[in-house]
């Protein structure tokens, strides 16, 4: 809900700022992106409705994103029925869940790094 109050930089990095928190030390030292870089910006794109932008400009914050929405349909969808969600929780914690889950943010890191690399160099 918060990410629906943020307007998302236009440079793919630094919406997080909005929220009051500083600028990427990370990326101020070294003018790369940190392993987050662009997951605030993709989480307010995708909260606008506007998921192709959200995973161009960070793509595990995309899946970030959709992942919390369904996280909260189901939690009203037990909340309301009194379901018991501890099977698909224990379900998703498992070895290859959270490998895939590592996969995908180092694969997203990488990705944000050539685009940021690219669009530095005029590319």
């Amino acid at each position: 809900m918060v990410a629906a109050w943020l307007q998302p930089a236009g440079s793919g990095v630094g919406t997080h700022e909005q929220l009051g928190l500083p600028p990427c030390g990370w990326y101020q030292r070294t003018g790369m992106p940190c392993l987050t870089c662009g997951v605030t910006t993709a989480m307010a794109w995708a909260a606008d409705g506007h998921l192709g932008r959200a995973f161009v400009v960070q793509p595990a914050g995309a899946v970030l994103a959709l992942g919390l929405a369904v996280t909260v349909l189901l939690a009203g969808y037990a909340a309301v029925r009194g379901a018991d969600l501890s099977g698909l929780v224990r379900g998703l914690v498992r070895g290859r869940v959270l490998l895939a889950a590592l996969i995908l943010v180092i694969g997203a890191w990488a990705y944000k790094i050539i685009v940021m690399s690219m669009e530095a160099s005029g590319g």
